[in-house]
């Protein structure tokens, strides 16, 4: 049980350590989501935009899940007319709804990530060190 938990500790450092991965990624997401909300004309689609908020959080932390929610809210919002067809603009409380909303689903989302994480490295302590001498043991020493 314990080498399952630090593998998994290990794999998930290495995720988080490709940042200029999802660097790329992100936007990408972004723009797809804006692609398929205007060329549908149907906001409903605009919900996608959860994956790369939720995924900034997981993958970067809770400080870029907010600007990537800040900036899913700018996307959706004023740069999406409310028809396509018309051009008609989208009321302002819609949009800033939505904005307030991205962005705390990345601050509460990127917040139980911290926490998560939090736990999993003190979890992972606990199995690495002896607690009274705080030197590696057997499993602490497969990390280094």
């Amino acid at each position: 049980m314990p080498s399952n938990e630090l593998d998994r500790y290990v794999k998930f450092r290495n995720f988080q350590r490709g940042k200029f991965y999802h660097y790329i990624v992100i936007p990408v997401l972004m723009a797809l989501t804006y692609l398929i909300v205007y060329l549908t004309d149907n906001k409903v689609y605009g919900h996608a935009m959860y994956i790369p908020i939720i995924y900034a959080s997981f993958a970067l932390g809770h400080k870029h899940a907010i600007a990537v929610g800040f900036i899913g809210g700018i996307v959706l919002g004023p740069l999406i007319p409310f028809s396509v067809e018309t051009g008609e603009p989208q009321e302002t409380i819609q949009w800033v709804f939505r904005l307030v909303m991205f962005t705390l689903i990345g601050f509460f989302s990127g917040l139980l990530i911290y926490l998560i994480k939090k736990n999993s490295l003190r979890i992972v302590n606990l199995l690495s060190y002896n607690q009274e001498t705080n030197l590696p043991n057997k499993n602490g020493l497969k990390l280094l």
